[in-house]
């Protein structure tokens, strides 16, 4: 599945990534939640695993780090692209999230030069239409209730 599972708690910034996406003309279906802790159960129990992940590192319920962590341990998702974006930017934060398996990260807020550069650098699980469609678009960016 090319779903994007985003794991972000702050509304404003949810919107803002769901409006990068848009503009960058990522089709994926988007699944957002506002919690660590539900994120990883939601993780652990889907059958069809997600081939993006777009996490913040300061998170209720369980930290990014500690997501990227239980990953680690399941390897279904090794194929999954680990983005993590945070407002932590010094460079142990950074150093932690790729000791961790994030295969980048991205300050925010994230700025749409960046996301071009990522999704061409890593090409494989992105679906993409036209950018600023979002005609077609699977979209479920809503808060999940797990």
């Amino acid at each position: 599945m090319s779903e994007i599972v985003l794991v972000e708690d702050t509304a404003a910034d949810a919107q803002r990534m769901q409006q990068l996406l848009i503009r960058v003309g990522v089709q994926n279906p988007v699944r957002w939640f506002d919690n660590g802790a539900d994120a990883m159960r939601y993780l652990k129990s889907v059958t069809s695993i997600p081939r993006i992940l777009l996490v913040d590192l300061k998170l209720p319920g369980m930290s990014g780090f500690e997501i990227l962590h239980e990953l680690r341990k399941i390897p279904e998702y090794d194929r999954s692209l680990r983005i993590v974006f945070s407002t932590l930017g010094d460079i142990i934060f950074i150093g932690e999230a790729y000791a961790q398996g994030a295969q980048t990260f991205l300050n925010k807020p994230v700025r749409e030069v960046e996301f071009r550069d990522l999704i061409r650098t890593f090409p494989d699980p992105w679906i993409l239409g036209d950018p600023g469609s979002a005609m077609g678009r699977r979209v479920q960016f809503a808060r999940s209730e797990q």
